[in-house]
C-alpha cells in the first residue's frame, strides 16, 4: 500500500552507491492512504547518509494514483539524485509537483511524458496494422537487444517478435 520500489540503504554502505531501476512496468497502483510522501519508487535510510545515485530506465509508469518520485522525508536530500530516461508516463505524474526531489534529472529527449503505451490485455506492446505502440523499440540503446534483434522495448514486457528497425 505504501512503496512500489523501495530503496533502503543503511549507515554502513558504501562511500556513494549506484541504483538501477530498469525495464520495469508500473500500471494502475493505488495507494489508500493518500500519496502524501508516498511514491513508485521510495528511499529510506537506515542510519547514515552516503550519496545515491538512482537510475531509471526503459521503464512505463501508467495510470497510478501516486506519482513516480518526490521529496522523501528523513532523507537527506542532497545525498540522493534521480535520473530518467528512456520511460514512458502515461496519465501519471512522474515527479510530484508539490514535493519534488531535491536532486533530478529527466531526459526529455528520450522519455514519452504523457503518451498511451498501448498495451493489450497481458500489459505487452501492441504491434498490428491499426495500432503501434511507442514502447516498441524505444528502449535505451545501450540495453541488451530483445530477442528478435531489435533495440529493448520500454516496460517488462517486450512487444511480439517484429521485423521493425527504426531509422
Amino acid at each position: 500500500d505504501q512503496y512500489g520500489v523501495l530503496v533502503l540503504q543503511d549507515g554502513n554502505s558504501q562511500p556513494s552507491i549506484e541504483y538501477s531501476i530498469a525495464n520495469n512496468t508500473f500500471i494502475e497502483n493505488f495507494c489508500n492512504s493518500g500519496h502524501q510522501g508516498s511514491y513508485l519508487i521510495s528511499v529510506l535510510f537506515s542510519g547514515g547518509s552516503s550519496p545515491m545515485q538512482i537510475n531509471i530506465s526503459n521503464s512505463l509508469f501508467s495510470q497510478n494514483d501516486i506519482p513516480v518520485i518526490g521529496h522523501f522525508y528523513g532523507v537527506d536530500h542532497g545525498n540522493v539524485n534521480f535520473s530518467v530516461d528512456h520511460s514512458l508516463t502515461f496519465e501519471n505524474d512522474l515527479i510530484d509537483s508539490q514535493n519534488p526531489p531535491s536532486n533530478y534529472s529527466i531526459d526529455y529527449d528520450t522519455c514519452l511524458i504523457d503518451v498511451n503505451p498501448e498495451l493489450d490485455g497481458e500489459f505487452k506492446p501492441i504491434w498490428n496494422a491499426s495500432v503501434f505502440s511507442p514502447c516498441i523499440d524505444a528502449g535505451h540503446p545501450e540495453s541488451p537487444y530483445d530477442p528478435d534483434e531489435t533495440r529493448a522495448d520500454i516496460g517488462a514486457i517486450r512487444a511480439i517478435d517484429h521485423d521493425f528497425h527504426p531509422t
